[in-house]
């Protein structure tokens, strides 16, 4: 689950703008997995973090930001 947080953080943009098909698919995937009663509540954030990250065209704005991140520090939530 982090390695897809990771990869999707760095590349879904990319990913999103090359392979379009796949990017729905796999966000279908998500959203499947994410109402799933055996994912762990981790796994849930995880995955709510990545669907609205995408849905937010892969820019979390400082709301977003402060719910997933809150012991970030100020300088990085910009």
């Amino acid at each position: 689950m982090e390695c897809l947080r990771s990869v999707l953080t760095i590349a879904g943009k990319a990913v999103q703008r090359d392979a379009p098909q796949r990017m729905a698919a796999l966000v279908s995937h998500m959203r499947e997995a994410f109402v799933q009663q055996c994912l762990s509540a981790n796994g849930r954030k995880v995955l709510l973090e990545l669907l609205e990250l995408h849905a937010s065209g892969w820019q979390l704005n400082l709301p977003q930001r402060l719910y997933y991140f809150p012991y970030t520090s100020l300088e990085h939530r910009k």
